[in-house]
């Protein structure tokens, strides 16, 4: 079993993988691998703006993964403009010292990507995708 998040995440996390529920409502094709194409993809642009170098955010000739990632950005907006997880920051006391969102992020899809692939991977479990349909909601 892979290590826990960090608590402090747990918040984003939530905001995170709700809005992946709602757009696998939407898009029931979507499965656990396109889940996990989009977090990667989330972590690359978050490492990215974390180190200061421009970057697009990311595109999918997929309709589905490109709502979805789009979505995605849109709660990560919406946290960061209500100050929602400035107090992650510059916290010495946390397993990591986040000096801005954009590491905070970065983080948290490195958290998710474990879980896809741990849940994924498992023999005799559902996956991913009814892992979080029963734990998040």
């Amino acid at each position: 079993m892979s290590k826990r998040p960090n608590q402090a995440l747990y918040p984003i996390l939530h905001s995170i993988e709700t809005t992946v529920l709602q757009l696998t409502e939407e898009y029931p094709k979507l499965k656990d691998k396109d889940i996990e194409w989009c977090y990667e993809k989330l972590k690359d642009f978050y490492r990215k703006q974390s180190q200061g170098r421009a970057c697009d955010e990311p595109i999918s000739s997929s309709e589905a993964k490109q709502n979805l990632m789009d979505e995605i950005l849109n709660i990560l907006d919406t946290r960061e403009e209500e100050n929602l997880d400035s107090d992650l920051l510059n916290q010495q006391h946390l397993a990591n010292v986040y000096a801005n969102l954009h590491e905070v992020y970065a983080s948290c899809f490195n958290s998710l990507i474990a879980s896809v692939r741990l849940w994924r991977k498992e023999k005799n479990v559902p996956g991913y995708l009814s892992y979080i349909r029963k734990n998040v909601l």
